[in-house]
């Protein structure tokens, strides 16, 4: 019997199986070039540098193709709005603004996104809506919070902006921003009593929070005589400094060598005693800078010499310091009202007041 060997061998079959294991093996093998591409898409795209087409473009691209993420998506629709924000194409940055809601529409993100675009817009009304609900869905968010009382503040709707933040005050009473934003507000109403109240209550809860100092010294300023004292009752344990002891020491802490060699004086107390009209002028300028230094920068450092120096201006004014009328004007405008009350007793006894209480207070030096 004859076997023909001369046949082909059967052909082996290629199933679904080892297809598929091929096709994983190169998928694997493009991960790495895929996650190359899309991580340098992802830079391109969020990138404020070079051409904005070419930003424009890596940005579709990546959209097209690349990302799948909610959130990453709802990025990437958000760098396309603030690029045509650059190029001033509101209407195209609105229509990225809504695709970057859609994309993700549990984030509260997207949504100060587009109010930002509907404010610069000047789409108040629209921008406080959309910021609103944005407010919904992250209630307590610095940027949302603080988005809403720019927007009030543009609409003029400034009894609203008050009542609003007197509010937050209230509820996020540790979060310093809240005090110094509506501060700046106050204080551009000419709202002192309000300044007053709110500074006063926030120097008590939080006496590291220098910024309030400044607030109550503008707020005494603009209210003269009538700006109440914070610790009265600590008064009657202030340590007595004689008018002697005060200016020997402060010729100990600020160098008046020149000035004892010019008059020709031997001691600072000479000079304070002989000079009068000088000693005048210069301890309110010493006494002007030290206020500055007290109520606009770190209060626990600057206490001490501040109590010298007020010791030194009752000695060198024991009677009341009047300001000087040619300084106030004739129509006694505001700004210069407040200016004359620069050297009131009230207010000079006030910052004492705070200066003592930053100098003996345990716990209120950083």
């Amino acid at each position: 019997m004859n076997v023909d060997i001369s046949a082909d061998p059967p052909k082996r079959k290629v199933t679904i199986v080892r297809v598929a294991i091929v096709l994983v093996v190169l998928c694997i093998l493009a991960l790495p070039i895929l996650r190359k591409k899309h991580d340098a898409l992802v830079d391109i795209c969020s990138s404020d540098k070079g051409d904005v087409q070419t930003t424009l473009d890596a940005c579709d691209l990546l959209l097209d193709w690349a990302v799948f993420n909610p959130a990453e998506r709802s990025l990437a629709y958000r760098n396309k709005m603030r690029l045509y924000m650059e190029l001033e194409d509101w209407e195209a940055a609105k229509r990225e603004a809504d695709l970057a809601i859609a994309a993700d529409p549990e984030s509260e993100v997207p949504l100060q996104w587009k109010a930002l675009v509907l404010m610069r817009t000047k789409d108040y009304a629209d921008a406080l809506v959309t910021i609103e609900t944005a407010l919904e869905r992250a209630p307590a968010s610095d940027y949302s919070l603080e988005m809403k009382g720019k927007l009030l503040r543009a609409m003029g709707a400034d009894d609203q902006l008050h009542a609003y933040f007197a509010n937050l005050e209230k509820t996020y009473p540790d979060r310093r921003w809240i005090k110094k934003t509506w501060g700046s507000h106050l204080i551009e109403d000419k709202l002192y009593d309000q300044l007053l109240d709110m500074t006063v209550e926030g120097i008590k809860r939080d006496p590291q929070n220098n910024g309030l100092i400044g607030y109550y010294y503008v707020a005494c300023l603009g209210l003269g005589p009538h700006c109440p004292p914070l610790f009265p009752e600590r008064r009657k344990t202030y340590p007595e400094l004689t008018c002697p002891d005060a200016i020997a020491q402060l010729g100990e802490d600020l160098d008046f060598s020149e000035y004892l060699r010019e008059f020709e004086v031997q001691t600072v107390n000479d000079l304070f005693a002989q000079e009068i009209r000088w000693s005048k002028y210069q301890i309110r300028a010493i006494y002007a800078g030290q206020s500055i230094a007290l109520t606009g920068g770190d209060p626990s450092r600057a206490a001490e010499r501040f109590i010298l120096v007020s010791a030194v201006f009752d000695c060198v004014f024991p009677e009341k310091y009047i300001y000087p009328l040619r300084y106030v004007g004739p129509q006694g405008d505001d700004a210069t009202m407040v200016w004359a009350h620069y050297f009131t007793p009230p207010l000079r006894q006030n910052l004492l007041d705070l200066a003592h209480f930053y100098l003996n207070e345990p716990g209120n030096t950083p």
